[in-house]
Formats: structure tokens, C-alpha cells, sequence
């Protein structure tokens, strides 16, 4: 049972773009091998200054970052690249457990906050959460665009006058209008 979930959580996350930033060398080494058995490419960054120019140049679907780190930290990075893109998903994984980072990520928009020693299932889970988050958001842009597109087909093809269950019309296109002499309002 436990493999099948495994499987479900790896499928999820094969497509992802996944920049990971971390100072320290053996924590670094560990998950950035697990990371990359789990996704499609990761980027890996030994500071935030590195991090920000890799984010600007590959521009991954997530960001996971470490807090204290030097020459530019994570929420510094992460406030950064909030300006470039403002519903940019970010992981913050912090061996500090102060509710001060917390409500600076929080400031920041960064809703993902994991403590250090990172427990792999409960990354792999919040990882999931967010590919999936990201697959129905991509969905529904899908399916407004194709929405619009029909509207637009219908209006320039077809006379539509729709009326309510007391037979007030409640919206026409410009082909009725055109056709009935009538203005929409």
C-alpha cells in the first residue's frame, strides 16, 4: 500500500521544475538526491544570490529554500523573487523553529513552512498538495480560455437572446442587437 501512495506521489511530481537552495553541504547533498529521483529537473543553489539568478534564468515551477544562508537568505530571496512573480509557490525548509521567521514567510506570501530535520514523507506529501494545486489551476485557465473562445465563436455566428423563467431577457449578443433594432441594456 505504502509503494502505491509512493507511486501516486512520484507520478504527481515528474513533471515538476523544482529549484532548491540550501547552504549546507551534507543537508544539500541528501535531499538534493532525493529531489531529483522524485522530479523532472532541479536547480541547485548554495546561497540565495545563486538562487535568485537561477530562478531568473530557469523560472521553476517551486522553490524550495533554507532560511540563514549567506551573502543573501531565503526570505530575502524569496521576497525577491515574490516581486518578479507574485504567486510564486515557495517551500521554506528552516531549522529554526521561531515564530518570527514564520510570519515573515507568512508576510511574504510563502504558505509551505517545514522544519528541519525534514521528515521526507511529509515533504513528499506537501509537494504533491502543490503539484496537484498547480494541475487544477492550469486546468481551469484551460477551460476559461476554452470558454471565452466559444463565446466568442457564438457571438459572431449565432443570434442569442437568453431570458429568465419570468421571460426578462437577461442577455443578448451584438447579432440580436443587430437584428432587433435593440441595444443590449
Amino acid at each position: 500500500m505504502l509503494e502505491m501512495i509512493n507511486d501516486i506521489h512520484r507520478d504527481k511530481l515528474s513533471k515538476l521544475r523544482i529549484l532548491y537552495v540550501e547552504d549546507d553541504s551534507e543537508t544539500r547533498e541528501e535531499l538534493s538526491m532525493i529531489l531529483q529521483s522524485w522530479v523532472d529537473v532541479l536547480y541547485v543553489a548554495v546561497n540565495g544570490s545563486e538562487g535568485l539568478n537561477f530562478y531568473r534564468k530557469y523560472e521553476p515551477d517551486i522553490v524550495i529554500t533554507d532560511i540563514q544562508m549567506p551573502i543573501l537568505n531565503g526570505l530575502g530571496m524569496s521576497s525577491e523573487i515574490k516581486r518578479i512573480k507574485r504567486d510564486q509557490c515557495i517551500v521554506v525548509l528552516s531549522a529554526y523553529n521561531d515564530v518570527e521567521y514564520l510570519f515573515k514567510a507568512m508576510e511574504l506570501g510563502i504558505q509551505h513552512y517545514i522544519t528541519k530535520p525534514v521528515m521526507i514523507d511529509r515533504l513528499q506529501a506537501k509537494l504533491t498538495q502543490i503539484a496537484e494545486f498547480m494541475s487544477l489551476e492550469s486546468e481551469a485557465l484551460r477551460s476559461r480560455k476554452l470558454l471565452e473562445q466559444y463565446k466568442l465563436m457564438v457571438d459572431e455566428k449565432a443570434i442569442v437572446c437568453k431570458m429568465d423563467s419570468e421571460g426578462f431577457i437577461t442577455y443578448v449578443n451584438q447579432h440580436f442587437c443587430a437584428l432587433s433594432g435593440y441595444t443590449e441594456h
